[in-house]
Parts: C-alpha cells; sequence; structure tokens
C-alpha cells in the first residue's frame, strides 16, 4: 500500500493512547514482496573535598519475540540513548513478519542495538551494526554477545555516513535498515539520501528502511529512491516504511 499524499502527523494511523481503526497491523504484502511500480570555585577556608559521583545504574530491557525472547539488554540511564520502547518494537515486527529469516539487517545509529537484536532473535542471518558513541558502542558489544551462534553480526564504531561509504565499496545487499536518528536534527531526511546515493550497492532491490522519528516530525513521501509504503504513531513514536525502488 502506498501511502497517497503527505505524511504529516495526521496521514499516520494512531495506535494505545490515540486513534485508532481497530484494523491489524498489515500491509497487505511481505515488505520485501517486488513492486510493480566550567571550573567552580569555592569560598576561601573551605577544606577541598572530593565530590561524591554517584553510580549510574544500568537499565535493562527484554528482547520481546523470537529465539531471544525474554533476554535482557543493558540501557543506559538518562536521555544518551533512546531505544524503542517495547510495545512499539513488538507492533513494528508485527509488520514486517514474525520472522525474518535469512535476511541481512543494517541498524543505523544503533545505540543499544534493541532493534537488530530483535530482528537476529527473529531469525535474521547477518546483522551489522553502526554506532559512533563509544560509551553506546561499549554496551552494544556487551548486548551484541547475545547473538553469538545466533547470527552473524559486527559493529562499525563509524560516523553513519562514513559508515554507508564503507559498505558500499564492501557491496551490502542489505534487505531490512532500521534508522533511528537523533530527533530534531534533520538526519533522518539526509541519511535517506546518502542511502539513496548508492542505489542498490548497500541495499538490494525492494529493501525496507524504517525511519523512526518524534511523532510530529514530518516526513517526505519521496526521498530520491525511496518512496514511503506505510506510516504509523505510537504515542509519542512515529514509524515509517520506504521501499527502495527506482526514482518516480
Amino acid at each position: 500500500m502506498v501511502v497517497a499524499g503527505g505524511l504529516g502527523v495526521a496521514a499516520r494511523r494512531r495506535v494505545g493512547d490515540a486513534e485508532t481503526d481497530g484494523t491489524a497491523l498489515s500491509l497487505g504484502r511481505p515488505l520485501w514482496a517486488p513492486r510493480l511500480r566550567g571550573i567552580s570555585r569555592r569560598p576561601s577556608g573551605q577544606p577541598l573535598s572530593r565530590p561524591v559521583v554517584p553510580r549510574s545504574p544500568r537499565v535493562m530491557l527484554q528482547v520481546t519475540g523470537g529465539s531471544l525472547r525474554g533476554r535482557r539488554l543493558k540501557i543506559a540511564p538518562g536521555e544518551s540513548i533512546r531505544p524503542t520502547a517495547s510495545r512499539v518494537r513488538e507492533a513494528l515486527f508485527s509488520i514486517l513478519g514474525q520472522r525474518l529469516d535469512g535476511r541481512r539487517v543494517l541498524d543505523l545509529y544503533a545505540g543499544a542495538g534493541t532493534l537488530g537484536i530483535e530482528a537476529a532473535s527473529r531469525g535474521a542471518d547477518d546483522v551489522v551494526f553502526v554506532e559512533v558513541d563509544g560509551s553506546h558502542v561499549e554496551l552494544l558489544r556487551h548486548n551484541a554477545r547475545l547473538l553469538d551462534g545466533v547470527a552473524s553480526h559486527r559493529i562499525l564504531g563509524l560516523d553513519v555516513q562514513r559508515a554507508i561509504q564503507r559498505l558500499r565499496s564492501e557491496g551490502g545487499g542489505f534487505d531490512l535498515v532500521f534508522l533511528d536518528a537523533p530527533y530534531g536534527k534533520g538526519l533522518s531526511t539526509k541519511t535517506l539520501e546518502a542511502l539513496g546515493a548508492t542505489g542498490y550497492e548497500v541495499l538490494a532491490a525492494g529493501a525496507v528502511v524504517v525511519v523512526e522519528t518524534d511523532a510530529r516530525e514530518d516526513l517526505p513521501e519521496q526521498v530520491g529512491r525511496f518512496r514511503a509504503d506505510d506510516s504509523r504513531t505510537y504515542g509519542k513514536t512515529g514509524l515509517t516504511f520506504y521501499r527502495n525502488g527506482e526514482t518516480t
């Protein structure tokens, strides 16, 4: 189903605490089916004291489905990592189909790796995680150990644009991409444009790119060779599904 017209917030179907038409989360066909068309100062006289720095506790999430269902993932506290909520992940993989056997997955702005790990749990054969923040990469390495013996995987500690160029030189063939860029910086569209510029060198024909944004953010229906098939809203989170195809 190709979305007609623009894809503003009003065009999205709303789920959960917002409106819904009651229909099942389905696109009507597998998403990869071919398409036809500072320093502080202290008052003098006060003794120096070493500040007490509390340890930041780890926040845990669980894999929501597949062979790793219930396994725990470490997430940094605070807003440095914004993992996709469990109910949004469940809905996302319901749309994609519970099994992703044989698929190659690219997880951009991976953070703690929740989406790529969920995909591997559901049968994806190979996952590449891209994350440039060193503290996030440490968490990602820890979480990715769950995939040992489950799926081939590797972590690229690179800026997303550089990672795309490396994958282009290697030849990608990815069937599914998760794009969960930091909100409010215009990175989603820029990253789609960078992916589109690679033609079929990184993505397979008909590959699906799932873009997660703030629900208030508008995304264009067409970005280069990518056209939106569907768009959903879950509370404050928006998901838009793009397919890699010919430019119209």
